[in-house]
């Protein structure tokens, strides 16, 4: 899969995509996404982070409030638009329109206290070199914050592959129309997803150089939950909490 291919998939879903995350509309991105990366990251008010696939920038323009200085990268060029205009007025934050490996691969050593990747790792085809360059760029001691779909349970809730062709210890590439609870018509375009059991992430990650100081696999509180039309009844998100050095 081209990697120009699912940036332009991106370009045509970015506006409907924000509209989704600034009104609301998306019940996890807002209450179990947006709180855990925060709560994980902890006080980055004198750090400088980096936020992989940023998106519309909605994730970043939270950074910008809590951090000295954010920068955003993603490949659509439409994302990129509506990010600079969501961070405005954060005079701390910047924005590339670029793949997240070219990006990385001209950063200095040490660059970064703090990466993020929000739902980004199952949108692309290749992620090991991406674990190897975020390791260089991000400071000793520093912080790498990552969610993904839960590899164990994203296609019992999604039923993007019938069970029959389905195969968890499997790398598999889908293509399926992006939906949520509040908005089930969708996305436009239908867009790319990657699957990969949790093992090969830990062994890309273990190889770069990481250490995983935890796995977390948040559910809604019985508040939250009540916005969703069906109960939760296994996680639908895991994260990684990496971090440089001991």
């Amino acid at each position: 899969m081209n990697t120009s291919v699912i940036s332009k998939q991106w370009d045509k879903n970015a506006k409907k995509r924000y509209s989704q995350i600034k009104f609301g509309k998306d019940i996890s991105y807002k209450y179990v996404l947006i709180p855990t990366i925060q709560k994980l990251l902890g006080d980055v008010s004198k750090k400088k982070g980096l936020d992989i696939g940023c998106g519309p920038g909605v994730l970043t323009k939270r950074l910008a409030e809590c951090s000295k200085r954010i920068v955003g990268v993603d490949s659509s060029k439409n994302m990129i638009t509506i990010a600079k205009s969501e961070c405005k007025n954060a005079f701390n934050a910047e924005f590339h329109c670029c793949c997240a490996k070219e990006y990385l691969s001209k950063s200095n050593n040490f660059a970064f206290d703090f990466l993020v990747a929000n739902m980004f790792f199952n949108t692309i085809p290749e992620i090991d070199s991406i674990f190897i360059e975020a390791y260089r760029v991000l400071c000793n001691k520093g912080k790498f914050i990552i969610s993904i779909a839960h590899p164990c349970f994203w296609n019992v809730y999604r039923h993007v592959i019938s069970n029959e062709k389905y195969e968890y210890m499997v790398n598999n590439y889908s293509k399926w129309k992006f939906k949520i609870s509040l908005d089930t018509k969708g996305l436009p375009e239908p867009v790319s997803f990657f699957h990969r059991p949790l093992s090969t992430y830990a062994s890309m990650i273990q190889k770069a150089g990481f250490r995983i100081k935890g796995l977390y696999e948040p559910m809604p509180s019985k508040r939250i939950e009540k916005l969703y039309p069906k109960k939760w009844s296994y996680p639908h998100f895991l994260f990684f909490e990496l971090t440089k050095g001991k």
